[in-house]
This record gives structure tokens, sequence and C-alpha cells, in this order.
């Protein structure tokens, strides 16, 4: 694999030695695919353009990974069947980055102003209820890996900021209260699902790093 920078990393569900990550050689040089099959010793390139924004593996499927492509025509979705021998693509679509929920074929994503849910792995999607006010952007967005009806959310107009969670699938959210800035990613402790940290964006807070063991209640910095 040349040099350059990793942006993104996944595992295959079924083979761990299979792993893909995206590289970034220069800032218009980035979204490189490559793929290895002997847990990192080789690599090859397994898809010829660049401008990959992410990749995904399904937790079930064997040889399932997921990414998205943007170009001057918009944003597209590729999903292979194959471990990335073949791909089919969707039409237009927006950056949608995938969560899986836990072991099965949902999915969940975010296009900035909606939340979105798969049943078949990422290749259709459905449009949930959107946590915030109107016109607000969903900032990040995290699916509990052991249940996976429990999600947390961020959402902001610029100026202000808001966590939210869900307990039935993003069908509805309770308003969790105000965020201190912009947050950037938010992640759920795999053993306990009340257990979250949000990456609040450094350059606007002294306390880049939250974390709340109430279930988002209440939110505290690390030290």
């Amino acid at each position: 694999m040349p040099a350059g920078g990793v942006t993104s990393i996944a595992t295959d569900a079924c083979d761990s030695n299979v792993v893909y990550v995206l590289m970034e050689y220069t800032f218009k040089d980035r979204g490189h695919l490559f793929r290895s099959n002997d847990g990192g010793a080789n690599w090859s390139q397994i898809y010829p353009l660049g401008n990959i924004n992410w990749v995904a593996t399904s937790p079930r499927q064997c040889s399932t990974v997921i990414f998205n492509r943007s170009d001057s025509r918009g944003h597209y979705q590729y999903i292979s069947r194959d471990a990335g021998s073949n791909w089919t693509s969707s039409d237009p679509t927006s950056w949608i980055p995938v969560s899986f929920a836990g072991q099965s074929d949902r999915a969940y994503g975010e296009d900035w102003l909606s939340i979105l849910l798969s049943e078949n792995g990422g290749e259709s999607w459905d449009r949930l209820a959107k946590p915030g006010e109107p016109g607000w952007r969903i900032e990040a967005l995290a699916v509990a890996p052991r249940t996976p009806d429990h999600l947390y959310a961020a959402a902001g107009d610029g100026n202000r900021h808001r966590f939210y969670r869900s307990t039935n699938g993003g069908a509805g959210w309770t308003d969790l209260g105000p965020a201190p800035n912009s947050v950037s990613k938010l992640v759920i402790d795999p053993n306990n699902d009340s257990v979250v940290y949000a990456l609040v964006k450094f350059y606007e807070s002294r306390d880049p790093v939250l974390k709340s063991t109430d279930g988002g209640a209440i939110w505290q910095p690390l030290p």
C-alpha cells in the first residue's frame, strides 16, 4: 500500500484478516480504496477511482462492503457482495455515513438534513423522524451496539447545538439538552448503552471530549 494517511478502516464480518482502508495522499488526491487479505501484510487497490468518502462492512454478511463516492454529478453509493470484485451503484444520493445496527442488515445513516434507515444492508433507504428544529443540520449519529433501537444524535444550526436520544429506532426523539458547541462524533460504549462520548470540535471548545454515564442527561468533560 503506498504511503499516505488512512481516513477510514473496516474489517470483514467473517474473516478478520480481510481489511479495507481508505487512503489520502494529498487534499486533492484522496479516498482510494485498498484491501488486504492477510491482516495488512499485503494490499491491493480494489476500486480504480478516488474521492471515496467512507467505507463500511456488514457485520453479518460475509464479503459485503459498501462505500460512498462523490464526483461532479453528486454522491453515489456502491455495494459489493464479493469483497470488492464487483460493484453495483445507486442513483445520485447524499453523503450517507453508514452505521450497522448489531448483527443485522439494519443500517442507519444521516445526510445532514435527515436520519435514514435501511433494512437491507444499505441498498435502499427510508427517511425517519429528524431531531432538532426545522433547518437544523444533523452533526453526528451513533447506534447502540447492544440495543440497535437506541440511537444518539447531535444537531444544530451553527449557533445552537443540542443532544438527542431515540429508544424506538429513530421513530421519535427526546431532547437531552444543549451541547456546548458543534459535535463531530458520538460513540456509545459497547457494554453500556447509557455511556456515551461526544467529540466537540476542538477549535470551538476547551473541552473537546465529553462523557455521559446517564444516557445523555448530564455531560462532563474528560480530564
